[in-house]
């Protein structure tokens, strides 16, 4: 009987230990986004750091393809989930829930002023966010 319940409380331990294990970045200021890669329209595929501002049309299309956030912890089990929220002005325009960086599409079909916050969570934590900025003409 003792070995049983030593077993069900190492368990448990262990699985604690290791989910306390995945975190977002350790100060307020660290960045752990990756390099999020993507293409305008036709355009190459380029990597943009987080803040970047972005000149568009309407006739644009935003193709995502790489990138993401690093959470602190084994990276065979301890991945981020993602989502993102799409604002003209103060107005969300769009949530993206989940978020897939390898195949996300968005295209503005009013001008305006654009901002894409994308949000990571690591172990059901929220990290620091992403922000794009987007001019649309």
């Amino acid at each position: 009987m003792k070995k049983i319940i030593f077993s069900i409380i190492a368990t448990i331990v262990f699985s604690a230990s290791i989910q306390a294990q995945c975190k977002c970045g350790t100060t307020t200021t660290e960045s752990r986004w990756d390099g999020i890669g993507f293409r305008i329209s036709d355009g190459e595929l380029k990597k943009y750091n987080c803040g970047y501002q972005f000149s568009v049309k309407t006739t644009d299309v935003v193709k995502f393809a790489s990138g993401g956030y690093l959470c602190i912890g084994d990276a065979s089990t301890c991945k981020a989930t993602y989502s993102g929220s799409l604002y003209r002005g103060t107005v969300r325009q769009r949530l993206i829930t989940p978020f897939n960086f390898t195949n996300e599409v968005i295209q503005f079909t009013t001008p305006g002023s654009y901002r894409l916050v994308l949000e990571a969570s690591c172990n059901k934590t929220k990290c620091n966010q992403c922000v794009y900025y987007f001019t649309v003409r």
